[in-house]
């Protein structure tokens, strides 16, 4: 079933170019990790409590759109009797101007099916849409309609239906920051403008895990949890982009997706093993920790 979800802004790298072979489509392609030393002072400047370490992840594709106009958000994974779809918002040109859809993907990258949106311009910048309750997917409709926050959506062979929903509270939506709760519910990552802090809600103490010190080395997007609430996933567009592992237990800090305009990270397990699903301007993508055989 679908996992909690969650999703990120748009990765803007300000790094050293990554070389690297013509990308063959459905494949994997080892990606070289800049090395723990490469962002020493910009580390230690806004993140002095953490320590950067350098495993290296790998990146697949699971789908890029022949239009180059076409970009995807807010990916998220389901777990359908045992078999893994994605779903995700995408937006693209046309005669009409600029249209919002909504697309469910099976494991191998081929369209299930696709319904377009009103209102997705809105629903795309929430950090906490696309949220699961029951057999329904909902995502926020527009701004003004106070009294129907949601919107539902459900796809499948009997087809695509919504519905407006009153009872479900949108309040991180209007705030100036964003949570993210541990599947254990014991622990909160929060993005401030400049800060990402971290609080134990077992022993009430409040960490600051990364402090900006100078603007515009960290922007934050969106993040999500692992299943153990032990590692956190986030994108940043800032000046160390673009998704990171944030180990809170270790206090460590990956990047595990160099790669330019990577974010809307969403972690998942299938198979025993972990996975990211990520956006890229027109594809969607898989990382994993580079495997030792």
């Amino acid at each position: 079933m679908l996992s909690s979800l969650i999703f990120c802004i748009a990765c803007n790298v300000q790094e050293q170019e990554i070389n690297s072979e013509l990308e063959v489509p459905g494949s994997i392609e080892d990606t070289e990790m800049d090395p723990p030393g490469t962002y020493p002072e910009i580390i230690a400047g806004s993140a002095p409590e953490l320590t950067a370490i350098a495993v290296p992840w790998e990146q697949s594709e699971i789908y890029c759109s022949n239009n180059a106009s076409e970009s995807f958000y807010q990916i998220r994974a389901i777990d359908r009797d045992g078999e893994i779809s994605y779903i995700v918002f995408s937006s693209s040109e046309n005669r009409k101007g600029l249209s919002f859809y909504f697309n469910e993907f099976d494991g191998m990258g081929e369209l299930m099916s696709r319904r377009e949106l009103d209102n997705a311009n809105y629903s795309l910048s929430d950090k906490i849409n696309l949220q699961r309750k029951g057999d329904y997917i909902f995502y926020f409709s527009s701004l003004e309609d106070r009294h129907a926050r949601y919107f539902s959506l459900i796809t499948g062979e009997h087809g695509d239906t919504t519905q407006k929903v009153i009872d479900w509270d949108r309040h991180h939506s209007e705030s100036f920051t964003s949570d993210f709760t541990s599947p254990s519910g014991n622990k909160v990552v929060t993005f401030y403008d400049t800060k990402l802090v971290l609080r134990d809600l077992t022993d009430k103490s409040t960490d600051t895990l990364i402090n900006q010190a100078y603007s515009g080395v960290w922007s934050f997007g969106q993040g999500s949890w692992n299943d153990k609430s032990t590692k956190f996933y986030f994108d940043n567009s800032g000046g160390v982009a673009c998704i990171w592992e944030l180990d809170v237990e270790n206090k460590t800090l990956n990047k595990i997706v160099p790669e330019h305009y990577s974010d809307h990270p969403f972690f998942f397990v299938k198979d025993s093993t972990n996975y990211i699903a990520y956006c890229e301007n027109h594809c969607i993508k898989l990382a994993t920790i580079l495997s030792k055989n």
